[in-house]
């Protein structure tokens, strides 16, 4: 069986309604291959936990097998499906969190860990293995439990789970990460917070230092100091690189032409687009394209599209 069914056009926006003085979301999920062809992503936080079955997620240009007791853990913006055989469905929790909106009360910038989970340069992976992290696995289970059986003060015992499930993925990302977190860089980091957010969300279009500079009430020049400091990357680094991946799972994911892909990712020119994407990928485009046919299923052959 093949894990892409077919290539589309488009990456679906699933917008989560959350509830104002609770925005958590629970869901139960079937996943199989036929209606999962389709990147898509969500305006909060998605945690996820496989119940049973087994398959491939796939999030921006990576991707991870997962098993029963496997955990997913998605920022928002951030595109991605999950497959699984239409004769072997898997079968998924979801928990969509508004971060910001649950934890209002809390500094989330008193914890840097915490808040480095939040933002593309994350490096705890999308897929978190129960076997090598059962810990992260038995708090979402109980959190699952909260969410269906509602009992009495659910949503907080929901809301304090979350919140150590939170510091263990943040362990787990500080020990992938090896970088070690300088004094103050946590407001540091909520200081860039509305320029990282805007890159996410406006990657396709024009932007400017002056106008990222001017949503943190940076001037331009501290800005890109504060910027380089926390993230390791210069703004436009930083910029190029949203850029190529989301182009990445364009070409991955969809059959538009190589040139409108370009277009639609806010690069100038093929030229200076070729030239970033080799430089993050150490291959062309459409080397990268071919390559993205073949696929692994979920029983380890490989198989092409």
């Amino acid at each position: 069986m093949r894990i892409m069914k077919e290539l589309k056009n488009v990456i679906n926006f699933f917008e989560l309604q959350m509830d104002p003085l609770f925005p958590v979301d629970y869901r139960e999920y079937e996943q199989m291959l036929s209606d999962s062809d389709i990147y898509h992503f969500h305006n909060v936080l998605e945690i996820g936990l496989c119940l049973s079955g087994n398959g491939i997620f796939h999030v921006e240009d990576r991707d991870y097998r997962f098993n029963a007791g496997d955990v997913s853990f998605v920022l928002k913006g951030e595109p991605h499906v999950a497959q699984s055989p239409d004769d072997s469905p898997s079968q998924w929790v979801y928990i969509g969190v508004d971060v910001e909106r649950l934890f209002s009360s809390i500094d989330i910038s008193l914890d840097p860990h915490i808040s480095r989970l939040f933002y593309f340069n994350s490096s705890v992976p999308n897929i978190i293995s129960r076997k090598e992290y059962g810990d992260v696995s038995e708090l979402m289970k109980m959190i699952v439990e909260e969410m269906q059986r509602q009992k009495q003060d659910y949503q907080a015992v929901v809301k304090s789970l979350l919140w150590v499930l939170f510091l263990k993925i943040a362990r787990i990302n500080a020990e992938k990460d090896g970088r070690e977190i300088k004094e103050g860089s946590d407001k540091q980091y909520q200081m860039i917070a509305p320029a990282l957010t805007h890159i996410c969300h406006n990657y396709g279009e024009e932007i400017t230092i002056e106008q990222l500079a001017s949503l943190c009430f940076l001037s331009p020049t501290h800005f890109r100091r504060v910027f380089r400091e926390v993230m390791n990357l210069t703004p436009y680094e930083y910029l190029s690189q949203i850029r190529i991946r989301m182009a990445a799972v364009m070409l991955k994911s969809t059959e538009l032409p190589v040139m409108q892909i370009v277009f639609q990712t806010g690069h100038n020119s093929a030229t200076s687009f070729d030239r970033n994407f080799k430089k993050l990928y150490h291959m062309t485009p459409s080397e990268y394209r071919r390559r993205a046919q073949f696929k692994m299923d979920v029983f380890g052959r490989e198989s092409v599209q």
